[in-house]
């Protein structure tokens, strides 16, 4: 006969308990497969005590877990190879490295480090790389600045002391989907990302040959939809409304495609008016853009008129957030649709001239973007009616 017992506190492993003679009791238990018994002398309670505290202690050792000799022996190495370290820390670490390695072998990344020497690093906090990122980038158009800050120094608001290196994928990745933004506006975070760590690579705050965090994480894709654009009754009204200050960014951005960081940069000496050109210099369209000459519209021509002789700057910082403006207050849209007078242009001007590597040229962008994210269908009737305003 015997008795098991398991404690109701302190313990999980079982315990049992055999009577030998009426003063003697055997408890048995087994560790990591084996066996294991004692004996003890008295009552029974005296063995019921006895056997509650081997059950705490071997509860206490193994975690309420018994395991074998292999597990026993890889915790063994594990907490010897992390040292000072947690064990978990260093588990971590290695797989994150192999994360990063894309399933190549760790003793191929410690030969490729010894050939190449350290990789070395400045420690630097969230803060100081913002606020020197944010420096550099001063003389930026104000709406991409604005960008800029508003995702980098939020994120510093939060972790300003925490260093570059620490910034993992699934932190940056929590971090930008935020809110649940859309797939475009994941993306524009993602570009910032990167954008800002690439930088830190190049100031050595990243250790390089290995990707980013920004890196691993893969863009959203955007569904394939036709883009709003202007109607031609909302463009002639939006011509009337707009006052002299607004009128050139308006009709350059409707009637020449132009876009609106490009807007911004503009001057009035790159209007060529004997030939008919708009030249978008390669200051001017960055480094995604390309420069090109546009052709200036004949109605285009007719409301730019009064400008011929203008020198300098092209138009006002904040002309996009006043017309946005204007527009709803004249009850002309309900929102200002992102890029629409570029759309608005290359939809007409495609139907009008029906050749889309043409059109492509003037837009300073490829045949496939310009038909899967710019084109909205319409007729060649549609396309003279638009390039026909401010001739009426």
């Amino acid at each position: 006969m015997h008795d098991s017992l398991t404690p109701s506190r302190g313990g999980a492993q079982t315990v049992r308990i055999y009577p030998k003679t009426d003063k003697v009791w055997t408890l048995k238990w087994r560790v990591a497969g084996k066996a294991v018994a004692t004996s003890v002398t008295g009552t029974r309670k005296d063995a019921e005590a006895r056997a509650r505290q081997i059950s705490k202690d071997l509860s206490r050792r193994h975690g309420g877990k018994i395991v074998s000799n292999d597990d026993a022996e890889v915790a063994a190495m594990v907490r010897k190879l992390a040292g000072e370290r947690s064990p978990f820390v260093m588990l971590g670490e290695l797989e994150r490295a192999q994360q990063i390695l894309g399933g190549h072998s760790l003793i191929e990344a410690v030969g490729f480090y010894a050939k190449r020497g350290p990789m070395t690093c400045e420690r630097t906090t969230f803060k100081d790389a913002v606020n020197r990122f944010l420096k550099a980038y001063q003389g930026s158009p104000i709406q991409t600045l604005a960008g800029l800050r508003k995702e980098l120094q939020a994120f510093t608001a939060k972790h300003a002391e925490l260093e570059i290196p620490s910034l993992g994928e699934t932190m940056l990745e929590d971090w930008i989907t935020r809110g649940d933004p859309g797939p475009r506006y994941f993306n524009n975070r993602l570009a910032t990302w990167k954008t800002f760590l690439n930088r830190c690579r190049d100031w050595k705050y990243l250790p390089g040959g290995e990707k980013h965090p920004g890196e691993l994480i893969k863009p959203r894709r955007l569904a394939d939809k036709t883009p709003e654009i202007l109607s031609v009754r909302q463009c002639r009204q939006l011509l009337a409304a707009v006052p002299d200050s607004l009128l050139p960014y308006f009709a350059v951005g409707c009637f020449a495609g132009v876009r609106p960081f490009e807007l911004m940069r503009l001057k009035w000496e790159d209007f060529i008016w004997d030939r008919k050109y708009l030249h978008v210099r390669a200051e001017v369209a960055g480094k995604t853009s390309q420069e090109r000459f546009v052709p200036l519209q004949e109605n285009l021509l007719r409301i730019l008129a009064p400008w011929r002789k203008a020198t300098g700057r092209f138009c006002e910082t904040h002309a996009r957030e006043k017309l946005s403006l204007l527009a709803r207050e004249k009850k002309i849209l309900a929102a200002w649709p992102m890029d629409v007078m570029r759309h608005s242009f290359c939809s007409y001007r495609l139907a009008q001239t029906q050749n889309i590597g043409q059109v492509a040229e003037e837009a300073g962008n490829s045949p496939t973007i310009i038909r899967r994210h710019y084109r909205r269908p319409l007729t060649k009737e549609d396309g003279d009616q638009w390039f026909h305003l401010g001739c009426e």
